[in-house]
């Protein structure tokens, strides 16, 4: 034994005081390569394992429902969140990570609009958000997240107010006379106002939607020569998150089940007798048409014969002109037509001042004995309108529609007509006024057929009920004990310890 020395001796030799102190190091050593290791295997943990919710409400959690639903993905889902300079706020990290946990086929990814400038234009209506939306998609589809919509405030009596124009309010210099006002008028106490977070409603029903296998949509007739949607136009529809797809009358015998409403935008020839009748047995089974005419479709037969299941017809005398100059643009032709304030597609409209121009329209008729259960209204019309016949005399319509919304009471159906192809043209909308866009998308709107979610509702999260929060004071004297006053005084019970050795 006494030739074979053992491996610390060996390696160190034989001074003890040597071999302590190398130990000691080594020892050292091993414990900061563990702790780093350690720290290294807790960092890749995900956040969802890691950080627990601590507030009342669990504002930060995912329920039952979204978690369910989530784990049953079968096919990829990505939800991008638009951060600019690359940083996500850890709250909204924490609430995303956790739905990225439920499932494998569900990914989140950070991108940063200013550097990846192509990530808008892949997504209709991306670029107009603000930070920190997102973009929920998936191979079929997409939906837009606006971060202004995922929380609102609740003032009793006045009900939900969204949170972009109740801080812009409260922001305002004018607050406080506000805030009075309200509440010596209304006895509203605008003061009082309850935060919500509705997130996780938002994007599990984004999820839902990007995965579903058919929606109700909007489709567009093909086949007739109709005029090309014009790239205002689409843009618009993918705006306001309407999905669209062109269907050829001619090659089907009847309306896909997944139809929401049917636009026929200006055919360059007439419909055939068949695919005529197709579309009344649609209208009879309460199917929503959208008719966007010229002055040539007022002679199709077969076009017309649709419309006049609604008790509508054209003028055939071609365009018509404004005898009142408060009432046209440019020219006589170039119409500025009232607008009815009293129907859901024009109300809000009206309210906000939009004012609509409808070029070379034609005049649309109105039975003077309705079918039964149909009611038809008015939606623009000229003032005093005019025409020149055959023989160039002028021909008085007085107050003639250009505009009308049917619907039968019965069957559902509804039938929106506008009566001038031009007024929704990339060049009207360009030069002069985009209005009509708005009125044509409140039009589809109140005619669709708007998918809804199957899920159990998920109710919002009062933020009121607050998170778990400490003091500028304690904020300070919390790092200083564990980083300062903590080691120091395990260094000092060390050298204690040390001197009472050395001493024996």
């Amino acid at each position: 034994m006494k030739n074979n020395p053992s491996i610390a001796t060996r390696l160190f030799g034989s001074n003890r005081a040597l071999t302590a102190g190398t130990r000691t190091l080594i020892a050292s050593a091993l414990v900061l390569a563990i702790v780093i290791v350690v720290n290294v295997l807790v960092g890749l943990i995900p956040n969802s394992v890691v950080l627990h919710d601590t507030t009342p409400a669990g504002q930060f959690s995912v329920s039952a429902t979204s978690k369910a639903f989530v784990k049953g993905l079968t096919e990829d889902v990505t939800v991008y969140v638009m951060c600019p300079g690359g940083t996500i706020s850890p709250t909204m990290e924490s609430f995303l990570s956790r739905y990225e946990a439920a499932s494998a086929h569900l990914h989140v990814e950070i991108v940063d609009p200013t550097v990846d400038k192509t990530f808008t234009e892949k997504y209709s209506g991306a670029s107009s958000m603000t930070a920190y939306s997102m973009v929920v998609a998936s191979a079929r589809r997409y939906r837009l997240i606006e971060y202004t919509n995922l929380s609102y405030y609740y003032i009793n009596g006045l009900g939900e107010v969204p949170a972009a124009t109740y801080l812009q309010m409260v922001q305002s210099d004018k607050y406080m006379e506000i805030a009075y006002q309200y509440y010596t008028q209304y006895g509203i106490d605008i003061t009082a106002a309850i935060p919500y977070f509705r997130g996780e409603q938002a994007v599990t029903e984004a999820i839902e939607y990007v995965t579903a296998g058919t929606i109700p949509h909007l489709y567009v007739s093909s086949g007739h020569g109709e005029a090309a949607l014009g790239k205002q136009l689409r843009s618009f529809f993918d705006q306001v998150g309407m999905t669209y797809d062109a269907l050829d009358l001619s090659k089907i015998s009847a309306m896909p089940e997944d139809i929401s409403t049917l636009l026929i935008h200006a055919p360059a020839t007439d419909l055939s007798e068949s695919e005529a009748d197709m579309l009344i047995a649609y209208a009879s089974a309460g199917g929503n048409i959208l008719l966007i005419t010229s002055a040539n479709n007022a002679t199709m037969p077969n076009l017309m014969r649709v419309a006049a299941t609604m008790g509508l017809s054209a003028h055939t005398g071609g365009v018509i002109s404004e005898g009142n100059a408060n009432a046209y643009g440019d020219t006589p032709t170039e119409l500025k037509p009232s607008v009815n304030s009293g129907h859901t597609i024009t109300s809000a409209g009206v309210e906000s001042g939009y004012a609509v121009l409808l070029p070379n329209a034609h005049a649309i008729q109105i039975a003077s004995e309705l079918p039964k259960n149909v009611t038809v209204t008015t939606l623009f019309a000229a003032s005093d309108a005019y025409l020149y016949d055959a023989d160039g005399k002028e021909v008085s319509l007085g107050k003639a529609p250009i505009s009308v919304a049917a619907n039968n009471s019965q069957t559902g159906a509804k039938f929106v007509w506008f009566a001038s192809v031009e007024a929704f043209s990339d060049e009207m909308v360009e030069a002069k006024s985009g209005n009509g866009l708005y009125y044509l998308a409140m039009a589809a709107s109140w005619q669709g057929k708007n998918y809804t979610s199957k899920l159990p509702a998920i109710a919002p999260v009062d933020l009121s009920l607050g998170v778990l929060e400490t003091t500028g004071m304690a904020s300070t004297i919390f790092p200083l004990l564990l980083i300062v006053v903590i080691p120091a005084g395990l260094l000092a019970i060390g050298i204690t310890i040390r001197a009472q050795r050395k001493r024996r």
